[in-house]
C-alpha cells in the first residue's frame, strides 16, 4: 500500500518549484496489444510545445536528439537543464539554428 501510494505520489504530483512549468505528466500502460513494454503514443508536430534535456545527458545522444526534435518538431523550444549554486536545479533555452 505505501509503495502504491509512493508511486501515485511520485507520478502525479510537482513540487510547487515547477509549478510555473505547467507541464502535463502522462503515466499509462502499454495497450494488451504491443510488444515489449511500452506503448508509443503519437502526436502531431504543432502537440509538442518543448523538451527538457536532464543534466546528465551523454553530448552525443543529445546532438541525436536535438537533431531529430528540429526536424521533427520545428516549433518545439529546447532546453537543457543545470545546477546553480550546487543546489538549485535551472533550464536554458537552446537556440538552434
Amino acid at each position: 500500500v505505501f509503495v502504491d501510494r509512493m508511486m501515485k505520489d511520485y507520478k502525479y504530483t510537482k513540487t510547487t518549484d515547477w509549478a510555473y512549468e505547467n507541464e502535463w505528466r502522462v503515466a499509462s500502460y502499454k495497450r494488451c496489444q504491443d510488444y515489449g513494454d511500452y506503448t508509443d503514443y503519437h502526436f502531431t508536430k504543432s502537440d509538442l510545445k518543448s523538451v527538457i534535456f536532464g543534466k546528465v545527458i551523454e553530448l552525443d545522444r543529445k546532438q541525436i536528439f536535438q537533431k531529430l526534435i528540429k526536424d521533427n518538431y520545428p516549433l518545439a523550444e529546447i532546453w537543457q537543464t543545470y545546477v546553480e549554486g550546487g543546489r538549485f536545479l535551472k533550464r536554458k533555452k537552446i537556440v538552434t539554428s
